[in-house]
């Protein structure tokens, strides 16, 4: 947990730290986001008895959805917190943007686990709005994602995108 930890920190006390590892060492980027995803836990309302989640995609709960989520046999508070932060500015200044996402799904492409972790996190944060998936539905990249519960709500956009 050491340097990893340590990173993860110093991210939170000098957020253009964060920048500057994407910009210029995305191997690393990805790979602390890989590391560190698992304390990062997305649920719905109705089954988070402990109040773990990080965020929540919806009131009923889906067992699809919860499957993408091992919990990490022991949570750090500190450490989930300093994740929560790292993950919800990649969500907030890098996800919204289409190749962004793209970047992201192509990083990943031989790792199905991170890939479906990442979009059931991305599509059930609240900084990730309607504005966001639209313009994924407009640059054709949703086509990319890896099937899950999000898909049947992105072609019911991407029908009335095409109407419009």
């Amino acid at each position: 947990m050491g340097k990893n930890k340590d990173l993860l920190a110093r991210i939170f006390t000098t957020p253009a730290l964060f920048f500057d590892l994407y910009q210029h060492d995305q191997k690393k980027f990805f790979r602390l986001l890989e590391e560190n995803i698992d304390q990062y836990i997305v649920k719905s309302w109705d089954n988070d008895a402990k109040l773990q989640a990080s965020v929540y995609y919806g009131a009923t709960k889906n067992d699809a959805i919860e499957s993408y989520f091992d919990r990490p046999s022991r949570l750090f508070p500190k450490k989930k917190y300093l994740v929560e932060f790292f993950i919800d500015l990649y969500v907030f200044y890098m996800l919204r943007q289409p190749a962004e996402l793209e970047g992201l799904i192509t990083f990943f492409a031989g790792k199905p686990r991170v890939q479906l972790k990442m979009i059931a996190i991305l599509f059930s944060h609240p900084f990730y709005n309607g504005e966001a998936k639209l313009q994924l539905v407009q640059s054709g990249r949703d086509t990319l994602l890896p099937h899950g519960f999000w898909t049947e709500r992105l072609k019911k956009m991407k029908d009335n995108v095409t109407k419009s």
